[in-house]
């Protein structure tokens, strides 16, 4: 276990009545932010991640500090990695990431209506920002250049709310 996971053995009740164990990875919970500037373009981050041992394209995102609002927790991602504020975040959807071994759920907001400001990086973040045009960000998931899950879920939600929007008129 590190500073924030743990890792649980679980006996369970396989469906054959006999018992097995599980290990579960425990995990605070996290958020992630679609931010679109006003034409609509996606920022997008270039982040290191350890695990990987390599540089992924993402959306801003970061672990919910315990007891945090998961909102107010996404606005404060989005400020500390690329500085924007936003005048308007709304809540998108919840994925879960790998539930074969772990309880760690992302709560994926849209933000709009930004407003530029500074970065508050934590000291062991490195990371470049820049927006990207949707239909871009589309073909690099379609070309396999953004693997990660919480981008594409992401994309997936507003590609559903628009078709909400569009039934709704």
């Amino acid at each position: 276990a590190g500073d924030y996971l743990t890792i649980d053995r679980v006996m369970v009740e396989r469906p054959d009545g006999r018992r097995a164990y599980r290990d579960v990875v425990r995990h605070p919970g996290a958020v992630a932010v679609l931010a679109l500037n006003d034409q609509g373009d996606i920022l997008l981050e270039r982040q290191y991640r350890t695990a990987l041992d390599e540089v992924i394209l993402e959306i801003p995102a970061g672990k919910i500090d315990p007891g945090e609002d998961r909102g107010l927790a996404a606005a404060r991602e989005l400020e500390e990695e690329t500085g924007f504020r936003s005048n308007q975040l709304n809540f998108l959807g919840d994925v879960i990431l790998a539930a074969g071994y772990s309880d760690e759920k992302i709560s994926i907001y849209l933000a709009t209506e930004l407003i530029p400001g500074r970065a508050k990086l934590d000291e062991d973040e490195f990371l470049e920002w820049h927006f990207v045009p949707r239909n871009e960000v589309l073909d690099l998931i379609r070309h396999n250049q953004i693997q990660d899950s919480k981008t594409i879920a992401a994309l997936m939600f507003l590609k559903l709310q628009g078709e909400t929007l569009d039934q709704a008129r």
